[in-house]
């Protein structure tokens, strides 16, 4: 909480000592945000509509911590008000202070002038900001870069652990600590593999392959809000997503033109990983998935209670539960029911 604050807390300080500038030096201020939509020159993402989508694609990395909330959804209290809320809420603050930091760093400095290393660096000592706000900005930037650690390394255990649990990956990422009650061999995995891959590729390539399948992830989920709409259309949802299917429609729609227009390396190296990961799959996961061998019908139906699971009565009920349940403490465990179909 302490690195999360802090590092909101410079962001404000550079965006008041951007609004300090634009009073002070308007002319300047006007002149680097003009024209505000740069034309393009011709070249497929290169500026103009192209370049927005290219660049909101590359950069689309930046969204991948909102899917962590509903990754710790085992541990809310109450799941179905708490995770809308929390990513709504999120999805707004983040919003804001991304326009509202971009917005003084164009203004400050020639759009032009920011493909280095550390632009909001860079532009403070291009209009001459005392040497204690850069400092504080440096300050900001390790504590957000930290809890962003500390976030997604909170989440992916989780993911990792669930996947063993089902047999995609080893057993032995399945287990939990028994007195910390957490994940721990996922925990020593998930932190081990990010400092290899972290230190070993490019961040630029890392950056766009995250992009891309977050893109990927994110539209997967609007279609699958889609069909569970159709094939349970009766359901009791707690959290209803609002304005389906436009919704949905408009999520896959701006996805879609991202991922379009994203370099070519990019989906070489995206498809490089995803038949990595098929192969994995296909050779193991497939073998081993508990799930996999299960009759669709008994989805149906599906929740997970305070005494665990209790899916549809079927036949099946036994190894659904088997197979679903993830054996956790109550400490860890939602209190309230939660449904696999509230979409």
């Amino acid at each position: 909480m302490y690195l999360l604050l802090s590092s909101s807390w410079c962001l404000g300080v550079f965006f008041a000592y951007g609004v300090y500038f634009a009073v002070t030096h308007w002319a300047d201020f006007k002149f680097n945000l003009t024209p505000f939509v740069p034309p393009n020159n011709g070249e497929l993402g290169k500026y103009g509509v192209s370049g927005i989508l290219r660049g909101a694609g590359v950069v689309f990395f930046a969204n991948v911590g909102f899917d962590t909330i509903f990754a710790s959804a085992q541990e809310c209290r109450n799941p179905q008000r708490d995770l809308p809320r929390g990513v709504i809420y999120t999805l707004l603050i983040c919003s804001a202070l991304y326009f509202l930091v971009t917005f003084a760093l164009t203004g400050m400095v020639k759009y032009t002038s920011l493909n280095v290393d550390a632009p909001v660096i860079m532009a403070l000592r291009e209009v001459g900001a005392p040497p204690f706000l850069r400092i504080l900005v440096d300050i900001g930037t390790i504590s957000g870069l930290s809890s962003v650690c500390f976030a997604c390394h909170f989440a992916m255990p989780r993911l990792v652990m669930a996947l063993a649990k089902d047999g995609l990956l080893p057993p032995v990422l399945s287990s939990v600590h028994p007195r910390l009650k957490t994940p721990v061999n996922a925990t020593i995995c998930c932190g081990v593999a990010g400092a290899l891959i972290g230190g070993l590729f490019p961040l630029e390539m890392l950056g766009e392959i995250i992009s891309l399948g977050t893109l990927v992830a994110f539209t997967i989920v609007c279609v699958s809000m889609w069909k569970i709409r159709i094939d349970f259309p009766d359901f009791p949802r707690p959290f209803v997503a609002p304005f389906f299917p436009f919704v949905p429609l408009l999520g896959v729609t701006f996805n879609s033109l991202q991922m379009f227009f994203l370099p070519l390396v990019a989906w070489r190296n995206y498809i490089v990983v995803v038949v990595i990961s098929l192969s994995w799959y296909l050779f193991y996961g497939i073998r081993h998935s508990k799930l996999h061998t299960l009759d669709p019908s008994s989805w149906r139906g599906f929740v997970y209670t305070e005494s665990g699971t209790a899916p549809h009565s079927s036949k099946e009920e036994g190894r659904m539960e088997e197979a679903c349940s993830l054996e956790l403490p109550m400490e860890m465990a939602g209190r309230r029911r939660t449904s696999f179909l509230s979409v």
